[in-house]
């Protein structure tokens, strides 16, 4: 995790966003969580936080 310009903390790559999330990338995907991929995949941990808020429920299992 690195830290952007305006002190926002930045995930890069699937790896990251997924153990972040604790979801797979075809479940990350599915819900249509804020990912960027404009010179390889990126997400800011505050938009996901923002995003988790509204559609809470991520299955422990999912694949």
């Amino acid at each position: 995790m690195r830290t952007g310009t305006h002190g926002e903390s930045i995930l890069r790559g699937w790896n990251q966003i997924e153990r972040y999330l604790g979801a797979t990338r075809k479940t990350i995907l599915a819900r249509k969580f804020p990912i960027r991929k404009n010179g390889g995949v990126w997400a800011l941990c505050g938009e996901l936080n923002e995003h988790l808020k509204k559609f809470p429920a991520i299955p422990n299992n999912s694949q």
